[in-house]
């Protein structure tokens, strides 16, 4: 039976266990249909999330290899870039806050997420 037709006699179904008001049968479905589509989302988050992660570790290294100001080699990248992989790992297992990190930031004058920052 092919995908059509089996979605085609799961709708039979369902509109005669609503017309019987069979809730078991409707519940049951309801709960299949939400942890179908649940599964999905989540596999598509941690798809687009370690796109996002690679991206913005790209980025970071582009641009402190050729900005004019940084001019960052390979060797210094590469200590930045596990530095960098080791705070979000620590980030991850609780052991540090990033809000405390932002917040020490901000004390010293790097407040990179307000709105109105300015570039010196």
């Amino acid at each position: 039976m092919d995908n059509k037709t089996h979605n085609m006699n799961e709708i039979r179904r369902l509109q005669k266990a609503a017309r019987e008001g069979n809730k078991k049968h409707l519940i049951e479905w309801f709960e299949q249909f939400d942890d179908q589509i649940r599964r999905e989302y989540e596999h598509a988050f941690q798809c687009e999330l370690g796109d996002a992660v690679t991206n913005f570790c790209i980025a970071i290294a582009y641009t402190l290899h050729f900005n004019e100001k940084t001019k960052f080699g390979e060797k210094r990248i590469q200590d930045f870039m596990e530095d960098l992989f080791v705070t979000v790992d620590l980030f991850k297992k609780g052991d540090y806050s990033p809000e405390d990190y932002k917040q020490k930031l901000i004390e010293e004058g790097i407040d990179i997420f307000s709105e109105g920052r300015k570039k010196k």
